[in-house]
C-alpha cells in the first residue's frame, strides 16, 4: 500500500518596508466600509429588510507621494514580490500613542483604546517613536484582552521594550491587489503610488465596531407597537452643507397623447443629505452608529434640520406651543413626529395627533404624553422622521488621524412591515 506524506508549511506573513505600509498624509486616508442588505418594497412603500453580512467589508486607500527614485523602486519591487499576498495593513487613522513603559510581568501596553478598531485576536503593529519618514518597523503583535487604558498581547514583552511616545496601530488582514496599483514618476525625484488594500473575508476579518446601539445615542419608545429606535443626534456640519430632497415614488407611462401616472406610497418622502467634519471622538460615534445599523438594515430617528420651530410656551407633556412656520394645513397632514431637545443630552420624540391654531401661535398636540421636563427649557424643536441609511457603504476620509470628513444620505421610511413578493 502506498504511503502518502503530507507536509504542512506554516504561513509566514511578509514584512513590508515601512514606506510600503504607511501613507504620508499628503493626501487623505480613505476607508470604505460596506454591508449587504436585501430590501423588499410593497406598492405602499412598506419595507422589509434583511441583512446578508454579519461582518462589514473594508477597503483602505492611501497614497504615497514625494518619493525619490530609490524609494519608488523599492515599492515597485515590493509589489512584484507581494502582489496578491495577504498581509496586515496598519490603519493609520486609528493610530494611538503609548502612554507608559511596558512591563514583562504583565505583557500590557498602556494606551487609550476609546477610539479605533481594537479587537481581541486582531493584529497590531508598534513603531518606535512617532510616525515620520525615518520610522523603522518594530513588531506585529496579537491582542489578547482590551481595557480602556491598556492592551494585553499574547506575546511576551520585556521591561521598557516599548515606552511612552511609541506609536501603535490596529491592522486589517488585507490583500494588495496588483491591478489596483499605479506608480507615477512626475519628475526624476517625485514619485507617487496609490494603494488599495481589500480586507480578506474569513475569521481574521474584523467584526463590527458594535452590535448594540452606541451609548451616545438616546433611544425613544414611540408607542407604535414597541417601535424602539435610537435618535441620530450628531449635529450637522454646515461648512459641508445640509440638504433635503423630496421624492414622489411611482412611474409615468405615455399612452398616445396622454400620460398615466402610477404613484406608490401614501405621500412623497424625504431624503436627507448629511455631512460631518469632526474630530476622532465624534467620528467614531458616527462609525459605531453605522456599524450598529449594518448599512441599510436598521431604522432610526432623525430631526429635519430645515423644518424647525420656535417654542413660545413652556414644555408640556400634552402639547407644545410654537410660532407659525409654513402652512398649518401642511403640518396637519405631514407632521407625524416632533423632535424635542431640552439641551440635557436626552432628546425625545413627540407623537403628533393634531396641529391647531391657538391665538397667535400653533399648538402641536401629542397622542402620547412626552417625557419632557416641564421645568426645563426648549433648546430645539424640529419635525422628526423614521429613516435609514440610503446605502450599505460609507467612505470615511481622514485628513489627519484626528480629523474625518464623511457624507451620507438618509432615506425616510414611511412604513416597515413584512412584505410578500409575488412569484412572477
Amino acid at each position: 500500500m502506498a504511503t502518502v506524506t503530507v507536509t504542512v508549511t506554516p504561513i509566514v506573513l511578509p514584512t513590508p518596508l515601512p514606506n510600503f505600509l504607511l501613507g504620508n498624509w499628503r493626501t487623505q486616508i480613505q476607508m470604505d466600509t460596506s454591508f449587504l442588505t436585501d430590501v423588499s418594497n410593497a406598492d405602499s412603500l412598506a419595507e422589509a429588510r434583511r441583512g446578508l453580512l454579519v461582518r462589514p467589508r473594508r477597503t483602505l486607500r492611501f497614497t504615497l507621494t514625494g518619493m525619490s527614485r530609490d524609494q519608488a523602486a523599492q515599492i515597485e519591487q515590493d509589489l512584484l514580490r507581494h502582489a496578491n499576498d495577504v498581509m496586515p495593513i496598519p490603519l493609520m487613522q486609528d493610530q494611538a500613542i503609548i502612554t507608559g513603559d511596558t512591563e514583562s510581568a504583565t505583557d500590557k501596553i498602556p494606551v487609550d483604546t476609546s477610539h479605533g478598531r481594537w479587537f481581541v485576536g486582531a493584529r497590531i503593529v508598534i513603531f518606535k517613536g512617532t510616525v515620520n519618514d525615518s520610522i523603522s518597523l518594530v513588531q506585529y503583535l496579537t491582542i489578547a484582552t482590551i481595557d480602556p487604558a491598556f492592551i494585553e498581547v499574547t506575546e511576551s514583552l520585556g521591561d521598557g521594550e516599548y515606552v511612552a511616545g511609541d506609536t501603535i496601530m490596529p491592522c486589517i488582514d488585507a490583500e494588495i491587489s496588483i491591478e489596483a496599483q499605479r506608480i507615477k514618476a512626475h519628475t526624476d525625484f517625485h514619485g507617487e503610488v496609490k494603494f488599495k488594500a481589500v480586507e480578506v473575508t474569513g475569521v481574521s476579518a474584523l467584526p463590527r465596531l458594535t452590535d448594540t446601539v452606541p451609548v451616545e445615542f438616546p433611544t425613544f419608545l414611540s408607542g407604535n407597537g414597541g417601535d424602539d429606535r435610537p435618535i441620530f443626534d450628531i449635529p450637522a456640519n454646515y461648512a459641508l452643507s445640509v440638504s433635503d430632497s423630496i421624492k414622489r415614488d411611482g412611474n409615468k407611462f405615455t399612452s398616445g397623447r396622454g400620460t398615466i401616472v402610477f404613484t406608490r406610497g401614501t405621500r412623497a418622502r424625504y431624503a436627507f443629505d448629511f455631512s460631518i467634519l469632526s474630530d476622532q471622538d465624534e467620528a467614531f460615534q458616527f462609525l459605531k452608529f453605522f456599524d450598529w445599523a449594518q448599512g441599510r438594515l436598521q431604522q432610526f430617528w432623525f430631526a429635519n434640520h430645515l423644518t424647525s420651530f420656535e417654542a413660545t410656551g413652556s414644555p408640556n407633556f400634552a402639547n407644545q406651543l410654537v410660532k407659525p412656520n409654513g402652512r398649518i394645513e401642511n403640518l396637519q397632514d405631514f407632521l407625524d413626529f416632533l423632535y424635542i431637545d431640552q439641551g440635557d443630552g436626552t432628546p425625545s420624540i413627540g407623537v403628533v395627533s393634531t396641529v391647531v391654531v391657538d391665538g397667535p401661535d400653533w399648538k402641536i398636540n401629542f397622542a402620547i404624553a412626552t417625557s419632557v421636563d416641564a421645568f426645563g427649557v426648549i433648546k430645539r424643536l424640529a419635525s422628526a422622521h423614521k429613516v435609514r441609511f440610503s446605502s450599505d457603504k460609507i467612505s470615511e476620509k481622514w485628513t489627519t488621524d484626528g480629523l474625518m470628513g464623511i457624507k451620507t444620505r438618509f432615506n425616510e421610511v414611511l412604513e416597515e412591515k413584512e412584505v410578500t413578493v409575488p412569484n412572477i
